[in-house]
Parts: C-alpha cells; structure tokens; sequence
C-alpha cells in the first residue's frame, strides 16, 4: 500500500496555479488573489472582481460622494 503524499498550503497554491490558472479570481484594483469563487465573488459597479478589501475601500469611497 502507498501513503498518500499530504501538500503544504504553498504545494498547493503552486500547484494550482501551474494547473488551473484560468481558475485564479484576481481582484481588479490591487491584482491580489481574491480568495472567493464566483458564487461568494465581490462585484465592483462596472462588474469587476475585487478583493475583501478593495470591496470595502469602494464602499467607503462611495458612501462618501
């Protein structure tokens, strides 16, 4: 019987993106990974992916104006 070969999180996220880069959500404002799918994804006005915190900073700017 083999052991099953267990990854560390950087395994994984190398290996992820080695082979299945079309699957990485980038934020639209910092290119930073968003860490959301599209189902849980943040939508700016125009329709673009943001991150957590790019969301929140476009929220604030907004309620400003």
């Amino acid at each position: 019987m083999t052991a099953k070969k267990t990854y560390t999180q950087c395994e994984h996220e190398r290996i992820n993106s080695r082979e299945y880069p079309g699957t990485r959500q980038l934020c639209y404002e910092c290119d930073e990974p968003t860490g959301l799918c599209e189902d849980d994804g943040l939508l700016d006005e125009d329709g673009n992916w943001l991150c957590e915190e790019c969301f929140a900073l476009s929220k604030n700017l907004s309620l400003e104006n």
